[in-house]
């Protein structure tokens, strides 16, 4: 396929559902959870406002309740809108920075539908972008595990403390099965309180373990394969992540956001490998700067570990008027992703705060790969 020549296809944009933006969030969410479309497009006085989607929705809440008198407008993503004419490029960048699972499609000023992620998947693979890219290049590692026995409420807390989403269930320290924040939220969050049986002690999140609510006998894959075997997989399951394995072991994970991520390194759609994601009207002028010291800080840590830094990713939430999250991913040759957070009242130094703590794991990274090498028999080492 010629990649100058590319247009998006009507044929594979999807029919989705228009709310206006004071919509009850309960009603739009019990459109999305049905999986026919998995996003929606948000309307204010008949003007495009924004796209919705579940995890969207369940990744604000911060506990097991929802308020059902919330507008859907509360949630949505204002995010770019594609058209025939959008360049490959563009579309696989709008993805990575809105972090959503579809974006709207216009004609003209109409928006005709939805292009979602795992369709991109498919551009992506008739187009070969993902045939060179080993798994272990993108995957998240190391794989963070949770024993089958710990209850809801200890695993939410422990995502919160660690600022992870996944966790690779064990038991007996055998691998049993995997854990997201949604399986958490989508099973035992309702509207405004639980359900009447969810009252009681036992159906208590303090009491009901991992076990029950894990997906058991994820679907896997090696580090070794490309990402095209890896986005063969999730679109044939419909599913958004996969469980990167290392002689049976869980070495990692790999989610669709991970392969748009890659790509866009890969591809140079922003120069240095380093990319800055979020910043609003009243953070946009630290943009540049802050790029700048990223990338002197990336070519300094590279000098001093050894260890070469494929691309770092990064994005900026205000969370509050004057308080501000930052969400940082490295990318290390053979050595997969690390991933580190950090929030404070001042952007400045917030922003030295993470660079603190990606120098901090990127260092581990280092020990732990100079152990390994010195329980290596020598013979092997020279093969590397």
């Amino acid at each position: 396929m010629n990649e100058e020549a590319f247009s998006i296809p009507k044929e594979l944009i999807s029919k989705t559902l228009f709310f206006d933006y004071k919509t009850p969030i309960t009603q739009v969410l019990s459109v999305l959870e049905g999986n026919k479309y998995p996003a929606t497009v948000i309307m204010k006085e008949n003007s495009y406002y924004g796209v919705v989607d579940a995890r969207a929705i369940y990744r604000s809440q911060t506990g097991l309740t929802l308020n059902k008198n919330q507008n859907v407008g509360d949630f949505a993503i204002k995010v770019p809108r594609i058209t025939s004419t959008s360049s490959i490029d563009d579309v696989i960048y709008y993805f990575y920075k809105a972090h959503t699972k579809a974006l709207p499609y216009s004609e003209g000023k109409k928006i005709r539908g939805i292009l979602d992620r795992l369709t991109l998947l498919k551009i992506m693979l008739s187009m070969k972008m993902l045939h060179d890219i080993k798994v272990s290049e993108a995957m998240t590692a190391p794989a963070v595990a949770i024993d089958a026995g710990t209850t809801l409420s200890e695993a939410k807390a422990a995502m919160r403390s660690n600022n992870i989403n996944r966790f690779v269930v064990v038991q007996q320290n055998k691998f049993v099965g995997i854990l997201t924040n949604y399986d958490i939220l989508h099973k035992y969050t309702v509207p405004n309180e639980r359900l009447p049986q969810m009252k009681t002690a036992i159906y208590s999140p303090s009491n009901v373990p991992v076990s029950s609510v894990m997906e058991p006998n994820p679907k896997t894959i090696n580090g070794e394969s490309s990402l095209a075997d890896a986005a063969r997989k999730l679109i044939e399951s419909n599913i958004s992540s996969l469980v990167v394995v290392r002689e049976a072991k869980p070495a990692g994970m790999l989610t669709v956001t991970d392969i748009i991520e890659s790509v866009v390194a890969n591809r140079h759609i922003e120069q240095n490998n380093v990319f800055i994601a979020g910043f609003d009207s009243t953070t946009y002028e630290y943009g540049d700067e802050m790029r700048e010291q990223l990338k002197a800080f990336m070519d300094k840590m590279e000098k001093l570990s050894n260890v070469k830094i494929l691309y770092t990713t990064i994005r900026l939430k205000r969370v509050k008027v004057r308080e501000y999250e930052i969400h940082a991913r490295v990318a290390l040759a053979n050595r997969g992703i690390i991933t580190v957070s950090t929030s404070g009242y001042l952007l400045d130094r917030t922003f030295e705060d993470l660079l603190a703590l990606i120098r901090k794991e990127v260092m581990k990274v280092k020990e732990r790969y100079l152990s390994v090498r010195k329980l290596t028999p020598k013979e092997e080492q020279a093969e590397e």
